[in-house]
């Protein structure tokens, strides 16, 4: 993988950057978010679907996340945000890549007031996320349209704000069908054809692609074949969330074809009950981190939390963004880890991921505004 030199700039949601002054990244995290769309509330958990996450209920979302109240899933104070992101700032940190889309509660122009008051880099993700946050004139959609209204936000900034993405994603694989709310694979036809079109605008704008892949399965290989069918380089791809399946060798044989493999869980020890679904934990995690980088893929590596419920924000009683590099960070040099490699991890390799040699081209005329942000809306799908 190649270094990352001055001539290579970032696009933040303040405009370019130079590569080198990336500094340490997070990148995978969620700084304005809405995932109600997995909500599912479950009697005889709490009667209040909407009652304000608190103390008492700590030990029912460490359980499952999804089913207690629909305001763990919500991150849209500001306020709570900038001091959260202050965490994290006075730590060492410099810039975070937000991964929240249209359809999970992409806050552009909030994201810009928090990289000027917070003194962080914040880097905009844009694409769609699983199946049953799409909007719904994209069904209808042909691959190339749906690459088009990337290639436009790309270029062009998000509707009339001018803030423009640095990264397609976190691009959402479920293999959950929205119209009967089951699984039907590792990914679903129509997140078959995002995956196409953001392969088709990767390739046009020199950005990379981030994957959310599903919890539940190994489904890494297959959606690997379909952005590489697209002939998108795979130094170009990001597998997200694999520390969410405790098998080294899936990691390994990923990693050997090249793509970036990211542990983006730490701090995520619970449960996500009704879906059968174990998150691991930080023991885990730093082990197998540890043991990838001694057997050679440290230059494909990427770590974050993946921050996305209030019960993972300090105010809330859990972790916050500054994890990684209070806590984790020294469990890795006790694992024998390196400082040069860890640098490796936490700063060139964010910055080899996004970087390009000069801002996207403009494309001709005004395109903007293809998809307007959808409101969350309709049936969550069914855990099977």
């Amino acid at each position: 993988m190649d270094d990352a030199t001055a001539p290579y700039t970032i696009t933040t949601v303040l405009g370019e950057v130079p590569a080198d002054r990336l500094g340490t990244t997070l990148m995978h995290e969620h700084l304005f978010v809405d995932l109600t769309v997995w909500f599912e509330g479950q009697p005889g958990l709490e009667r209040d679907f909407d009652r304000p996450v608190d103390m008492s209920m700590l030990g029912k979302l460490r359980r499952d996340a999804s089913s207690v109240t629909r305001d763990n899933l919500r991150l849209d104070d500001e306020s709570v945000t900038r001091s959260e992101v202050a965490r994290y700032v006075a730590a060492g940190g410099t810039s975070i890549v937000d991964l929240s889309l249209p359809g999970i509660g992409r806050n552009p122009e909030g994201l810009r007031r928090l990289a000027e008051d917070a003194d962080v880099i914040i880097v905009m993700g844009c694409g769609f996320y699983v199946e049953a946050a799409h909007p719904s004139q994209l069904e209808a959609m042909a691959v190339d349209d749906i690459a088009e209204t990337l290639i436009v936000e790309l270029t062009h900034g998000v509707g009339d704000t001018g803030i423009r993405p640095g990264i397609i994603g976190e691009i959402g694989t479920s293999g959950i069908d929205a119209q009967t709310g089951r699984k039907v694979g590792h990914v679903t036809e129509q997140e078959t054809r995002v995956l196409r079109a953001c392969a088709r605008a990767a390739l046009q704008t020199g950005v990379a692609v981030s994957v959310h892949l599903d919890a539940r399965g190994e489904g890494g290989d297959e959606v690997l074949d379909i952005l590489e069918s697209e002939s998108l380089p795979p130094t170009q791809i990001v597998m997200g969330h694999l520390d969410q399946v405790l098998n080294l060798d899936y990691h390994r044989r990923l990693a050997d074809r090249g793509v970036y493999i990211e542990y983006d869980s730490f701090g995520r020890e619970y449960y996500w009950d009704a879906a059968g679904v174990y998150w691991g934990n930080d023991n885990w995690r730093t082990s197998a981190f540890a043991t990838l980088m001694r057997e050679g893929y440290t230059s494909q590596l990427l770590a974050s939390q993946d921050v996305c419920f209030k019960m993972d924000l300090r105010t809330y009683g859990g972790y916050g963004y500054d994890h990684l590099l209070v806590d984790v960070l020294p469990a890795l040099l006790r694992a024998g880890v390196s400082p040069t490699d860890l640098q490796t991890v936490l700063t060139a390799n964010p910055a080899n991921v996004l970087k390009h040699r000069a801002a996207p081209p403009s494309l001709h005329g005004d395109h903007r505004g293809a998809i307007t942000q959808p409101k969350l809306s309709g049936k969550p799908p069914t855990k099977a």
